[in-house]
């Protein structure tokens, strides 16, 4: 038996945001998607996958798919 999933999503940072709910840094698992509002405290500008060990997956433009910490300041 074959069963067919798909997914639509949203390629929008903001988008991917608005069902999520805020949790502690500490209660992180990896696979969750970790919301960054780097411009404003209110508007999500960037997205990426935490992994575990406080860091996390994010595609820039400037520097391609990297692992970053969460420690990290910007």
């Amino acid at each position: 038996m074959i069963v067919q999933v798909s997914f639509i999503i949203c390629l929008a940072s903001t988008g991917l945001a608005c069902p999520a709910i805020a949790i502690e840094k500490s209660k992180l698992q990896p696979g969750d998607l970790v919301f960054f509002a780097i411009n404003s405290p209110e508007t999500i500008s960037h997205v990426g996958f935490y992994t575990g060990n406080i860091q996390f997956i994010s595609a820039t433009t400037s520097k391609g798919v990297t692992t970053y910490s969460l420690d990290n300041t910007y």
